[in-house]
């Protein structure tokens, strides 16, 4: 990272009293013919001003400019690329080409450098969403008379996941405007948001399964949503000296039965399929004191892993 910095002092230094526009200094070209160059993006010129309104990676490359005013492909000449604000969007180098990354809201200048020619491209940067999206695969809950497979009383009535807004690439956005849920006509879960907006709590009403509705303005995803009757409870538990475990670390249930998942931990956790069982499933990320479930349908041996090691769900007819 400190060759991107360097050439991004080098080109600020470079880049100061310059106007946007495509300049070619005294002293000619580096190469006969050649008097300016043209920053591109998937072979388009780019204006002076570009507003980008999402995060994320962009590949920049540049166009010669001829005697005549004719574009020239660059073949093998060598372009130094830089960032007045990395803060906003680092440049790297990619074959002469610039791999920009773009990292927060602001204002920076792009600026490409060919021999005594340069270009430079302004990024605003302001994200817009596009997207809501609950923070899980598949949502699995409870019904109110669910029962725990060792005996104790049903402690768990509902499980929570977070609710975000993104933007294209998929980074989180803030922005006033609500998500929406929608269970369906004929529901067999219920959906509350929670007061502070980025989650939602997800409580069952009876065993089947179902889907769903999330929509942010244009934009609608379907979450599969699984309901059952029958759990076992398995702690992620972190001890006085920081060793973490599985608390057990085998447990057994039939089919058709969800496993729950506690994190007890300091950390955020998350939990997943390891090995070849035919089938990929993660729960998590779970907050310190936050809890998900996984319900597992066909009989079978599942050993999963997080931080702590690895431990295994054990699904009998």
């Amino acid at each position: 990272m400190s060759s991107r910095r360097s050439a991004a002092t080098f080109l600020l230094t470079l880049a100061v009293g310059c106007s946007p526009a495509a300049t070619a200094l005294p002293g000619g070209g580096p190469m006969g013919g050649i008097r300016a160059i043209h920053i591109t993006r998937n072979g388009v010129e780019l204006p002076s001003v570009l507003k980008v309104g999402a995060l994320g990676p962009r590949l920049l490359d540049v166009v010669l400019e001829d005697a005549a005013g004719s574009r020239v492909p660059r073949i093998s000449e060598r372009v130094t690329w830089g960032s007045t604000n990395p803060g906003v969007a680092d440049v790297g180098m990619q074959f002469a080409r610039g791999d920009v990354f773009v990292t927060r809201n602001g204002d920076t200048r792009i600026i490409a450098a060919l021999g005594n020619l340069r270009d430079t491209v302004t990024f605003q940067v302001a994200q817009v969403a596009v997207a809501g999206r609950v923070d899980a695969d598949t949502i699995v809950t409870l019904t109110p008379d669910a029962r725990n497979l060792n005996g104790a009383a049903n402690g768990y009535h509902e499980f929570r996941y977070g609710a975000a807004r993104l933007d294209s690439n998929g980074f989180g956005v803030s922005s006033v405007i609500p998500i929406r849920f929608d269970a369906g006509l004929d529901p067999i879960f219920t959906v509350q948001l929670e007061p502070r907006g980025d989650t939602i709590a997800i409580r069952g009403i009876r065993t089947g399964s179902s889907e769903l509705r999330v929509t942010f303005g244009d934009f609608t995803d379907l979450v599969p949503v699984q309901v059952t009757d029958a759990y076992r409870v398995v702690r992620l538990v972190e001890t006085g000296s920081r060793i973490l475990r599985t608390i057990p670390d085998t447990v057994r249930i039939p089919a058709g039965a969800a496993v729950i998942f506690q994190n007890e931990t300091g950390s955020e956790v998350a939990i997943g399929a390891v090995g070849d069982q035919g089938t990929h499933w993660q729960a998590g990320p779970m907050r310190p004191n936050g809890r998900q479930a996984q319900l597992f349908s066909r009989p079978g041996t599942y050993p999963y892993g997080w931080l702590g090691g690895t431990a295994t769900v054990i699904v009998s007819p």
